[in-house]
Order: structure tokens, then C-alpha cells, then sequence
């Protein structure tokens, strides 16, 4: 089954089991396809924190996040990967920095540009897919670049 739901004003497509009592997953393409909730028979499984607006305004943890294209910390703002000097700007760039100031958990918490592909009804269940063009975001190209899609 599928559906929509508003998770803090924010819309949220749903994936569930038909049966009752079943699993029901909420994901905001518009906070980085973020999972947001998780529910067994409508006890939410996921730590919630301080919650989907703060995640989206501070970057701060809850559910499951796509830590992409790197998960967990950089070592370093400055680095050469594939013949490229790479110099990590926080001031430019959108991403979360560790208590000493490293990049962690990757460029596209909160990210917006996710577009849609399917959400729709499958023989098994449901499906959810969507696109991120990352080359298509000029702050995303100067901490990783390498141009490509990012399919989910």
C-alpha cells in the first residue's frame, strides 16, 4: 500500500504492508528522502530526536538519513581525489561539521531536488524510487565532484 502523510508540515510518501498490524514507513523527498518514521502496529521504531524540522534546519540526526557520498567524518577539508583538488567550504557548502570542525555524514542530509520517479502499488507490496541530479547543484559539485545521478 501506499499513501502521503504530513510529518511537521512537511508531506511524506508512505509505504505499508497490507496486512494489519503491519509495517509503515513514511520518507520526505523534500528533507534528502530522509525515513522518517518506521512503525510497527503504530509504535514508531525510529528515534526521533529533536525531530524532521530540526533535522532540515540544523542538519541534526533522526531516523535514517542517507549519509552520501560519504558516511560517518572526512579527516580533512582539503583533499585530491581522482586528479582533483577538492577544498570543502562550509560557508558555501550545505553539511554538518563534527566538534572539530570536519565534514561528517556526508552532503545531502536535508536536500532538496529529489524527484520522484514511482511511488506506486507493486504485486509484492509497494515501490518507492527516486532521482538526485547531483551535478546539478554547484555546492554539491565543489565538496564532490563528480557528476552523476543518485537513484533510491
Amino acid at each position: 500500500m501506499i499513501g502521503e502523510r504530513m510529518v511537521e508540515g512537511l508531506p511524506a510518501l508512505t509505504l505499508a504492508t497490507p496486512a494489519s498490524g503491519g509495517i509503515d514507513a513514511a520518507f520526505v523527498p523534500g528533507a534528502g528522502m530522509v525515513g522518517c518514521s518506521l512503525r510497527h502496529r503504530g509504535e514508531e521504531l525510529l528515534g526521533q530526536r529533536r525531530g524532521l524540522r530540526v533535522y532540515v534546519a540544523e542538519r541534526a540526526t533522526m531516523g535514517i538519513p542517507l549519509l552520501y557520498p560519504w558516511a560517518n567524518r572526512i579527516a580533512r577539508r582539503r583533499f585530491s581525489v581522482a586528479g582533483r583538488d577538492v577544498v570543502i567550504d562550509p560557508e558555501a557548502t550545505p553539511l554538518r561539521l563534527d566538534a572539530a570542525g570536519l565534514p561528517m555524514h556526508g552532503l545531502l542530509t536535508a536536500a532538496s531536488g529529489w524527484q520522484v520517479q514511482r511511488h506506486e502499488p507493486a504485486a509484492d507490496g509497494a515501490v518507492l524510487a527516486a532521482r538526485f541530479d547531483f551535478a546539478a547543484h554547484d555546492e554539491l559539485m565543489a565538496a564532490f565532484p563528480s557528476a552523476h545521478d543518485l537513484l533510491f
